[in-house]
């Protein structure tokens, strides 16, 4: 992770924890880690904060981030998200709230640890299945091919390191399974 990503990204990550709100990095910063290297505009953090959480967590904000309060507060009501701008970098954290729903549960809980930099700082992340399935359900939405590419990406990098058995069953919730055998038979598995 390019290290005015991170520093962007510290500020929030560390309203969030004190906050006490649960969060993990998605988005394209999510498929570089787990699958190729690609460039990205922002820095994509899904949470799942109620409104209290949220008023706390603007609390916790560095003053140095331009942002809208009531965003931010609008999003934490049934998920939504809400742009934050480091004017340290100049770039762009998108903050989503997660709906609350059994998927989305499991994706918070299943976060992991990355090491993301030769400084050894490490971030949260989605699982590489969780982003996979994420960019697929995105994709519905966008009909954006880079959600499809970045997910094909991931599934190459990992290839038989994910845990099929979890991504059919979630897919299948989210209605994406089609879309995610076909992934996979673009995948070569």
């Amino acid at each position: 992770m390019d290290k005015d990503f991170l520093n962007a990204a510290r500020g929030v990550m560390s309203a969030l924890e004190k906050a006490g709100v649960g969060y993990a990095i998605t988005g394209s910063i999510a498929s570089s880690i787990h699958g190729e290297p690609l460039s990205s505009l922002d820095v994509d953090i899904c949470c799942n904060a109620t409104e209290a959480q949220m008023r706390e967590v603007i609390k916790h904000l560095p003053p140095d981030y331009y942002r809208s309060d009531d965003a931010l507060i609008a999003a934490s009501r049934g998920g939504g998200m809400a742009n934050l701008i480091s004017m340290q970098t100049a770039l762009k954290v998108d903050l989503t709230v997660l709906k609350d729903t059994p998927y989305y549960r499991q994706v918070l809980a299943r976060k992991r640890t990355t090491v993301v930099d030769d400084e050894q700082n490490m971030i949260w992340t989605v699982t590489p299945e969780d982003i996979v399935l994420m960019k697929l359900e995105w994709r519905i939405t966008t009909q954006s091919q880079k959600q499809w590419e970045n997910a094909l990406s991931v599934v190459r990098t990992q290839r038989t390191g994910l845990d099929f058995d979890y991504m059919r069953k979630w897919a299948a919730e989210l209605n994406i399974s089609d879309d995610l055998e076909r992934l996979l038979t673009e995948a070569g598995i």
